[in-house]
C-alpha cells in the first residue's frame, strides 16, 4: 500500500476514481478537472491518492489552493472519498500523511464540507472549527416589507464589479462561479463576495430545488450587520433571491444566537500552526464551484 501525491501522471485516473465514488456527471467532472488544474497551476500536486500495490486507487483527496493570505498559502481539502471496506484506521493514517506534507510546506489548511466522520478526524488532528456563523434571512417571511419595498426607492445600490478587482483582496483566489459585488449608501461603498447556491428539499417524494444567494465575505460585516433587512432587501431588488444566507464572523455576542432558524454553524475546520486565523473566507474552494442544477 502506498500513499502518495495526486501529479499530472495519475491526475486523470484519480478523477475518475473520484467521480465513480461520488456519481459525477460529466458536467460535473470537467468542472473538477478544470478546477484543479487552476487553481493548483503553480503547484507540483493536485491532492494525495492510496494506491494498492496492483496500482488498484484505494482512497483519494484533491488540495485545490484557495488563495494568498498574508504571504501563506490556503490549501483546501475537498472530495475525500476512501472505498467502503477499507475505511477505518486506513482512513486516519492517510490523513496524517497528506495533513504532515501539508504542515511541512506551512499550508494553511481548510475544508468547507466535512462529513460527520471526516469531522472527527479533523479534531483528532487538532483542527479547529472557524469562528463562523451563517446568518439567514427568508424574505417572504416578511410580505409587508416586501410588497413595500418594491414601492420604495432603494436605499442602497448593488452593481456587479469585474473579479480582477477581487485580487485585492483574495490574491490569485479562483473564481469558480463566486461574483463580486459593491454595495452603495450615500458616499459609503463596501465589497462582498457571493454566488447562487441550490437548496433541496424533499417533501412528499418530491424534490423541490430552492434558489439562495449566499455571501461568503464581505470587507465591512458591520456596515451590513446595521443595515441588515436594507442589505437584504436591496439582494433582492437588483438580484432577485428571496432567501440569502450570509457567513459573519462569530463575535458571540446577543446578536448571535447560534443555532436557531435564522442562525446555524456551517462546520467550516481550519489548520493553522501559527494559530493566528480563526476564519478564512471559503473564496476560491470547493464552494467556488457551480452547484448542479
Amino acid at each position: 500500500m502506498n500513499f502518495t501525491c495526486i501529479d499530472k501522471s495519475n491526475f486523470n485516473k484519480v478523477i475518475k476514481f473520484l467521480a465513480l465514488g461520488f456519481k459525477w456527471k460529466d458536467d460535473r467532472i470537467l468542472q473538477v478537472k478544470d478546477y484543479l488544474l487552476n487553481s493548483n497551476k503553480n503547484e507540483e500536486f493536485y491532492g494525495f491518492v492510496i494506491f494498492e500495490e496492483s496500482e488498484k486507487i484505494l482512497g483519494a483527496i484533491l488540495t485545490p489552493v484557495q488563495f494568498r493570505f498574508k504571504n501563506q498559502k490556503v490549501i483546501s481539502l475537498m472530495a475525500w472519498f476512501i472505498n467502503k471496506e477499507k475505511r477505518g484506521i486506513l482512513s486516519l493514517n492517510f490523513a496524517l500523511y497528506f495533513i504532515n506534507f501539508l504542515k511541512t510546506r506551512n499550508f494553511i489548511i481548510t475544508d468547507y464540507t466535512p462529513s460527520k466522520a471526516v469531522m472527527k478526524i479533523l479534531r483528532h488532528l487538532k483542527f479547529s472549527e472557524m469562528k463562523v456563523i451563517t446568518r439567514r434571512n427568508l424574505l417572504f417571511l416578511n410580505p409587508l416589507r416586501l410588497i413595500k419595498s418594491c414601492f420604495v426607492k432603494q436605499k442602497y445600490k448593488i452593481d456587479s464589479i469585474s473579479w480582477k478587482n477581487a485580487n485585492s483582496f483574495f490574491k490569485d483566489a479562483n473564481q469558480g462561479d463566486m461574483n463580486l459585488y459593491s454595495i452603495t449608501f450615500k458616499n459609503h461603498k463596501t465589497f462582498f463576495i457571493g454566488k447562487k447556491i441550490i437548496l433541496r428539499k424533499k417533501f412528499c417524494k418530491y424534490v423541490f430545488k430552492i434558489p439562495v444567494f449566499r455571501v461568503f465575505w464581505i470587507q465591512s460585516e458591520n456596515f451590513v450587520l446595521n443595515s441588515w433587512h436594507d442589505f437584504c432587501f436591496s439582494i433582492f431588488k437588483d438580484l432577485n433571491f428571496l432567501l440569502i444566507y450570509v457567513d459573519i464572523r462569530d463575535k458571540r455576542n446577543s446578536k448571535f444566537k447560534k443555532n436557531n432558524y435564522f442562525f446555524y454553524d456551517p462546520n467550516y475546520f481550519i489548520f493553522d500552526q501559527q494559530n493566528s486565523h480563526n476564519f478564512i473566507p471559503a473564496i476560491g474552494s470547493e464552494l467556488a464551484l457551480k452547484f448542479d442544477e
